[in-house]
């Protein structure tokens, strides 16, 4: 079995993380303010971060690519304004999409620029990450404080990162892969309005998205 290659973080791009981290755990602890609840939410922030980007990276690597993770400060600005004059009652944690650089010269593909089966790939994880961190955190701990603090976060970072807008993940699994796309945003819309996860409907909705995956990804070696 051939093993995986875990790919590494530049400087910078640990970075942003932990900057977009502060950020997020700044205005979800903003209705609720305590210096204890903003570390925990910033750390529960970048470890979420942490883990969806690395995936990124590996399956980037996968089909000849290499994924870069850069802040925008337009959304932390846009996150921060929202929060501040509402209060805390609205809240965008806006996560910006992975760039995709193909390798020059990708070895076993004819094309060097890369095809929108082979982005989606990579696009797919941001919120199909989070998603799976939110079913773990209730799985794991469904009684537990500390889990659903967790799991609202997750939750909403999913919501927000599979919406259409230009820079975000969404936007780009939109262009990519509309059946994955519908997919997601039908879990992320269960996950962060209704507060609750049908586990029938999002095991169904894993499935099928693990064969898009497949079907996307043939030339993928795991």
């Amino acid at each position: 079995m051939a093993k995986i290659k875990f790919e590494k973080f530049s400087n910078a791009e640990i970075r942003d993380i932990a900057i977009i981290a502060i950020v997020i755990g700044f205005v979800s602890a903003f209705s609720e303010w305590s210096y204890v609840n903003l570390a925990y939410k910033s750390l529960s922030a970048f470890l979420i971060l942490l883990a969806s980007v690395s995936v990124q990276k590996i399956f980037a690597s996968k089909v000849g690519s290499e994924a870069e993770f850069k802040m925008r400060w337009e959304h932390l600005v846009i996150m921060a304004v929202l929060a501040f004059f509402t209060n805390g009652v609205l809240t965008a944690l806006l996560v910006p999409a992975v760039k995709i650089k193909p390798y020059f010269g990708r070895i076993g593909y004819k094309f060097n620029t890369m095809s929108l089966g082979e982005k989606a790939v990579v696009h797919i994880w941001m919120p199909l990450m989070f998603i799976l961190v939110c079913l773990g955190a209730k799985t794991v701990a469904p009684f537990s404080p500390v889990a659903a603090g967790i799991v609202q976060l997750s939750s909403a970072m999913a919501f927000f990162s599979i919406l259409p807008f230009p820079t975000l993940s969404g936007m780009e699994i939109f262009i990519s892969h509309r059946i994955s796309y519908v997919l997601l945003f039908f879990n992320s819309i269960i996950l962060y309005f209704l507060g609750f996860m049908d586990f029938g409907v999002t095991l169904g909705t894993m499935v099928i998205i693990s064969v898009i995956l497949f079907l996307l990804g043939q030339k993928i070696k795991l």
